[in-house]
């Protein structure tokens, strides 16, 4: 394998997907260069792409001597990344959600787990998390004098939990609305089973029946093609068109 100049970027997958990357030790003047290769914690969850971002950045700080290796050859300073046991600090909804809607250099999921189960930089993150601190996390599921939905554990939430949140939306709200905050929701604990680890596999307690329905009059919001036709030949009483000819030119082309 080609080794990266200076020992900072050539890596390798090892046993369990681990990538390790080749990092030089400090030295002094005129001392010969060593160097050492070095695992990259979490980078069984990480892309290639990433497991070289984060070597370079391990490599730097080992020749720096921000970490030091002690007379067992292993890192007395380990560099934070990416953890691959269960997220315990994200235990509440609330933390779980901030963690989710987290920017990507805020400290949140996408950069504790990286591209995971389809984890990305959300676009609407400020709208979403507005949005669950408003209307969910402080709904209050077990009664008046239990805790709020967004204090609950994640690992505890149950079905009913989630339809007295979905029950609690306001009146106002259009489904569309609704919906968004049940794929909130829903999307919230597939991610506490995984990458999280809040929760076993199989588990998530926003079941596909507390999802909204649409409104009606979302539901027919297009004209089939004999009714496109008898729209743009409709003629009144005299024989006259209903439809002007430039509209009826425009529903066409819009079809």
């Amino acid at each position: 394998m080609k080794k990266a100049a200076n020992g900072s970027g050539s890596f390798e997958r090892r046993a369990g997907n681990v990538a390790w990357v080749m990092a030089c030790l400090p030295r002094k003047p005129g001392e010969k260069l060593r160097r050492k290769r070095v695992a990259i914690p979490g980078s069984e969850l990480m892309t290639d792409a990433q497991a070289r971002r984060e070597g370079a950045k391990i490599a730097k700080d080992v020749r720096d001597g921000t970490i030091v290796f002690d007379d067992a050859d292993r890192a007395t300073a380990v560099p934070t990344s990416t953890p691959t046991g269960p997220a315990a600090d994200w235990s509440t909804v609330r933390k779980l959600g901030a963690a989710w809607t987290a920017g990507e250099n805020e400290g949140g999921m996408f950069k504790r787990f990286g591209r995971v189960n389809k984890l990305r930089t959300k676009a609407g993150a400020y709208i979403d998390r507005v949005t669950m601190a408003a209307h969910a996390y402080e709904v209050k599921t077990r009664g008046e004098t239990g805790p709020a939905f967004g204090d609950l554990q994640v690992k505890d939430v149950t079905a009913d939990d989630i339809s007295a949140v979905m029950g609690a939306q306001p009146a106002e709200h259009r489904s569309e609305t609704r919906i968004k905050m049940y794929n909130r929701l829903h999307r919230l604990f597939e991610l506490a089973e995984f990458p999280c680890r809040l929760r076993p596999e199989g588990t998530n307690p926003v079941r596909k029946y507390l999802r909204p329905e649409a409104d009606a009059e979302k539901l027919f919001c297009f004209l089939y093609p004999t009714e496109v036709l008898a729209l743009l030949r409709g003629t009144n009483a005299e024989g006259e068109a209903v439809v002007p000819l430039g509209r009826r030119v425009l529903y066409a082309v819009a079809t």
